[in-house]
């Protein structure tokens, strides 16, 4: 399931930067594309962890660090850092974060399906602005953002493990658990 979700951000990217390349202006052509790719996914990603912390705060939960490629934010004491994620298994990012004595299986749930649900948001809100610009005035940049930020979001809910669609069907599972043991 990894992989699938691997090539669906893979076959996204590369249309995008390809979109990106035709309508450049300035001679920036594919290289310069894949640097603007690069930017939207790293915008794109840390939409995804703010939804993932917005959704721990909303729980009352604790968020101890906030990272996405290649930036760490570390709170009590505040450090940001660069990081190296290689091999770790991480596509883009994580928060780290406690519940204390209120964790239960739906506050997880709502954590784990806030940071897709933030790229779907993200990805409409940005497609749906981008039709007030006129053509060639940042348009397909926007664009590309909501594409990017709309793939990632499909993506996170693939199950495998590490991902938002793995935590959200083990949560739910669980939570389907107690109810149906209390009855």
């Amino acid at each position: 399931m990894r992989l699938i979700a691997k090539c669906l951000l893979l076959i996204v990217s590369f249309a995008v930067c390809g979109a990106l390349s035709e309508h450049a202006r300035g001679g920036g052509g594919p290289f310069g594309s894949m640097i603007v790719v690069a930017f939207l996914a790293f915008v794109a990603t840390i939409a995804h962890e703010l939804g993932h912390a917005c959704a721990v705060l909303a729980v009352k939960g604790r968020v101890h660090a906030f990272m996405a490629l290649p930036l760490e934010l570390r709170f009590r004491p505040t450090r940001l850092a660069f990081v190296s994620r290689a091999g770790r298994g991480d596509l883009g990012g994580y928060v780290l974060y406690t519940l204390g004595t209120r964790d239960s299986y739906g506050r997880r749930l709502m954590i784990a399906g806030a940071g897709p649900l933030a790229n779907l948001v993200l990805a409409v809100l940005v497609g749906l602005s981008s039709n007030a610009l006129p053509v060639g005035s940042g348009q397909d940049t926007l664009i590309a953002l909501s594409l990017l930020s709309g793939g990632m979001g499909l993506a996170n809910l693939i199950p495998f493990e590490g991902s938002d669609g793995a935590r959200i069907l083990k949560a739910s599972r669980q939570k389907l658990r107690t109810v149906l043991w209390r009855n």
